[in-house]
């Protein structure tokens, strides 16, 4: 049953209406005061252009992007926003070198290697990838050299193809000042040894997250089972406007 409230003229409800990930990106951004995003594993800019054209954020963007190509399309179309820098990192738990796999369809590229069902449900995984060596940081070594608003409140967006966890390993300091977090998280693993759904999303919650929104990215052509979701999710102690343990969105 869905409980609605009318308060100063606008419908609010304790459970969120029907929605996409932009609606739902505004909403969250709006009410948590969000006055930076650092977008890890921006691959060609992608949701930089959802933030900027979808949601209407248009504050500080930090993007993370360790393949070369990648990272030189990117560097330029920053050149055309002010608010938009980024880095030519991976993201880990430790500081390291390691090789990362580029498959044909480079957003698919990762440290992992494609699984069966990975490489039966994209067929661009089939081919033996490139492989380039790239340098992982730690988010919690760069943390200080950010040049972040103070205090910041971090929206971290994580995307990186099977090894968000270990992203959110190396960014315990970082995680301070983060009131909201997006990470992909799979409901069939296309990857070797990437986390289990339950298990991205146990991480999500022992980090003292709640989640807010869960949203198909796609989905088996098959029989319909969905492959991976971006979860969004939120800090409960930072909602400003909070009732009754949930967040309350506009509709």
């Amino acid at each position: 049953m869905v409980i609605d409230r009318y308060v100063a003229g606008r419908r609010r409800t304790r459970y969120p209406v029907p929605e996409v990930l932009s609606d739902h990106l505004s909403n969250v951004i709006r009410y948590l005061g969000i006055n930076c995003v650092l977008d890890v594993g921006a691959h060609l800019g992608e949701y930089v252009r959802l933030l900027r054209h979808d949601v209407g954020y248009a504050g500080p963007i930090i993007s993370f992007e360790p393949v070369t190509r990648n990272y030189r399309l990117l560097s330029a179309a920053w050149d055309t926003d002010p608010q938009w820098r980024g880095f030519r990192f991976a993201l880990g738990d430790t500081d390291r070198t390691e090789k990362i796999n580029i498959y044909r369809a480079s957003n698919l590229s990762s440290f992992l290697h494609s699984s069966q069902y990975g490489r039966e449900r994209f067929p661009d995984m089939n081919d033996p990838p490139e492989r380039e060596v790239v340098e992982v940081r730690r988010l919690d070594g760069l943390f200080d050299s950010l040049g972040l608003s103070d205090p910041p409140r971090i929206l971290l967006k994580i995307d990186t193809q099977g090894t968000d966890t270990q992203v959110l390993a190396g960014a315990r300091k970082t995680l301070e000042y983060v009131v909201s977090l997006q990470t992909e998280v799979p409901a069939q693993r296309i990857y070797e040894g990437m986390p289990t759904l339950w298990q991205a999303l146990r991480t999500v919650l022992d980090l003292g997250f709640e989640i807010s929104g869960m949203f198909p990215i796609t989905r088996d052509d098959d029989d319909l089972r969905v492959v991976e979701f971006d979860c969004v999710a939120i800090r409960p102690e930072c909602d400003p406007d909070r009732r009754d343990g949930r967040l309350i969105v506009n509709s």
